[in-house]
């Protein structure tokens, strides 16, 4: 059947077929077929329910979409984006209707439209396909949240280099760095399950823009289908994308996280700076140079978050300004969410391999340490604690010994309490017998910030962190297994018919 017989009634011409070709979403569609198939049986269900059609009628849909799920050359033709019989047929609505007339007869197969609209279809289809993505994202991220974890737990006493302005600033521990990369990625993931539950709410029976006179029970086929609940507003249904933007949220703020993480790996990777080692199998090479050895897969994530950051500002502007109701515009929203979706799933697991994987150079740290003077904040800050001198001074007094250190050619690895001593009495003619180089000393320089870096705090710190990680894994999973026990139950009334 063409689609002017099927639903073109009104207009006397066929379409042009460059038209139907540049209307087409059927490269997207491929991934909604057996989502489509659902719905679909949903609704007939929900038709049945209603006393709308009988039960041999919606017998022989169900029959006909099964026939559908099997149907390698419809499926084939789909997932190719090949146009199913006519090039008027460019979305997988008006494909999968007519095979089922085609299949059924227009006697039973030409009222499964009927109470719907693409509009709230399509709708109901990206919310499934979205969810699924996102629970696939939560699952990808806790799994790169555990491995922080465990990874920062493994090295809570490691010493390490904080950076500021990219260069060398205080004492750390590679355990607390992790754990710097940590916090964002569990607050971005404890907002989700609220976006979640917003993406998770039904538009089927919202109809074409402003409901429909058939019968239809909403929240009954909100329940097959798995959601929480339905969009009680029609318009609100058919109208608002904003669903695009409030779940992808989280995964742009988990990506934003992941680009630092990455310009981390980059620099402190680098032969410049060497404090992290990388397995071989993770970096890549020069076809010029041989001693190059990249973290090329972080420099293309880096590339790839602001790729995400652009994809979210295009879907803003899409969303926005548009008149109420539906809008062709919202098409190219498919477009972009399934890129913007492909391009955080795939870089969650590469910064997870990296992050279990990498080591840490600990001579190269130590002795860093002392040659870019690391210590310095710890002295102006002793100096005037227990020294009685303003910290504004001791700032200055610190600054002028460092200076003259390196005009000696000499590091805080051959500090001596003398030089100390002369550097304040240079500066603010102050005589101090100085008794604190244990500050130079790595160990207890890091037992002096103790409230940071105790093992009691650290600990205490590592198992709140891994109960807010539970806490999202139980959430997640508690969604997760309401979809699977509704696409159980539905699963067996297609194939009960009833």
């Amino acid at each position: 059947m063409k689609r002017k017989e099927l639903f073109r009634g009104r207009l006397k011409e066929g379409q042009d077929k460059d038209i139907s070709s540049y209307l087409s979403s059927l490269r997207e569609d491929k991934d909604l077929f057996d989502i489509e198939l659902d719905v679909l049986s949903a609704h007939a269900l929900t038709l049945e329910r209603a006393g709308v059609i009988d039960a041999s009628t919606l017998r022989a849909i169900l029959k006909a979409l099964n026939s559908a799920r099997t149907d390698k050359k419809l499926r084939k033709k789909i997932e190719m984006s090949l146009f199913v019989d006519s090039p008027e047929f460019y979305d997988i609505h008006p494909a999968i209707e007519n095979y089922l007339i085609k299949k059924i007869g227009m006697d039973k197969g030409g009222y499964i439209n009927l109470g719907k609209s693409r509009n709230d279809h399509i709708v109901a289809d990206i919310r499934i396909f979205m969810r699924e993505k996102f629970l696939s994202f939560y699952f990808l991220s806790l799994s790169l949240l555990k491995t922080i974890l465990k990874k920062a737990k493994e090295n809570f006493k490691t010493p390490f280099i904080a950076f500021t302005h990219s260069q060398p600033a205080q004492i750390t521990t590679f355990g607390y760095f992790l754990l710097s990369h940590a916090y964002p990625i569990i607050r971005a993931l404890e907002s989700g399950p609220l976006f979640f539950d917003q993406l998770n709410l039904s538009p089927m029976g919202a109809c074409a823009v402003a409901g429909t006179g058939v019968p239809l029970e909403r929240e009954w086929t909100a329940r097959l289908l798995g959601f929480n609940g339905i969009i009680k507003n029609a318009i609100d249904a058919v109208s608002s994308r904003d669903f695009f933007l409030f779940s992808s949220f989280p995964m742009l703020e988990v990506m934003l996280s992941l680009s630092r993480l990455a310009s981390d790996i980059i620099y402190l990777s680098s032969m410049g700076y060497g404090l992290i080692e990388l397995p071989d199998s993770l970096t890549d090479t020069s076809s010029a140079m041989p001693q190059k050895k990249n973290a090329s897969p972080m420099e293309l994530l880096r590339a790839r978050t602001d790729e995400a950051i652009s994809i979210f500002a295009c879907m803003g502007n899409i969303i926005a300004g548009r008149i109420s109701g539906y809008n062709q515009d919202f098409q190219e929203l498919k477009v972009l969410w399934w890129r913007f979706s492909e391009l955080v799933l795939s870089s969650i697991p590469v910064a997870e391999k990296y992050i279990s994987s990498m080591s840490i150079n600990l001579e190269k740290v130590k002795r860093e340490i002392y040659q870019y003077f690391v210590q310095a904040i710890d002295l102006a800050e002793v100096l005037s604690l227990k020294y009685k001198i303003p910290f504004r001074l001791s700032h200055r007094i610190t600054g002028v010994l460092v200076m003259n250190l390196i005009k000696e050619g000499k590091d805080f690895a051959d500090i001596k309490k003398e030089d100390i001593e002369s550097a304040v009495k240079e500066v603010s003619g102050q005589k101090i017998d100085f008794e604190d180089m244990d500050i130079f000393d790595i160990e207890k320089n890091l037992k002096i910030k103790e409230r940071f870096y105790s093992e009691k705090i650290f600990v205490s710190e590592l198992k709140e962190l891994l109960k807010r990680v539970r806490k999202l894994e139980r959430e997640i999973l508690k969604r997760k297994r309401h979809i699977e026990t509704a696409q159980y139950n539905l699963k067996n009334m297609q194939k009960a018919g009833k």
